[in-house]
């Protein structure tokens, strides 16, 4: 939806197509400006403020969720509706909840947004796994505990409960962390 042009504004008619684009940076935003320009006889320019929204189906909260809580399909439905912004912001496949802890609390009859999603930690503090150590050509699997709760791709601190030395490695799996030296 774009805004309404001033009605003193006194353009004259275009001879050729005319041509848009996104001004400024060229990014496209729930609230973008486009600039109309008119390349023909009489040259012009506007500039137009555009609410950009989508109708899409998304994932909407039956009740309440607090952060840090893990979404089920059971805690959502999905509802047809039309939200401000890009399809791509929201989430409209159950699948998606996979793996994931919310990052802020939902509220009841909220469409679930992904950047309220991050990715649950697959390692907890505390518990024990394997690190794998390249060196050499040579590998070496050695039991760790993890020094914090790790997602995957994550480097986290483990210790080695016999030499008590601590090292980073990047965790790999719920029960697997990599590491090269």
């Amino acid at each position: 939806e774009a805004a309404m042009l001033d009605p003193r504004l006194r353009l004259a008619e275009c001879d050729r197509p005319l041509r848009g684009q996104l001004a400024l940076d060229g990014q496209l935003r729930d609230h973008t400006t486009v600039g109309v320009h008119c390349d023909g006889a009489s040259r012009w320019a506007v500039y137009l403020v555009v609410d950009v929204s989508s109708e899409l189906p998304v994932l909407v909260a039956q009740r309440a969720l607090p952060a840090g809580a893990v979404p089920d399909a059971a805690s959502f439905t999905l509802v047809q509706r039309r939200l401000p912004g890009l399809s791509s912001q929201y989430v409209g496949d159950p699948g998606q909840l996979a793996g994931q802890r919310l990052r802020r609390p939902v509220a009841m009859g909220e469409a679930l947004d992904a950047s309220a999603l991050s990715l649950a930690p697959v390692v907890h503090r505390g518990q024990q796994l394997t690190l794998l150590a390249h060196a050499s050509g040579m590998d070496v699997r050695v039991t760790v505990v993890a020094m914090s709760d790790g997602r995957p791709d994550e480097r986290i601190r483990v210790q080695n409960p016999s030499s008590r030395r601590i090292i980073e490695a990047t965790v790999r799996s719920s029960q697997l962390a990599e590491v090269s030296l």
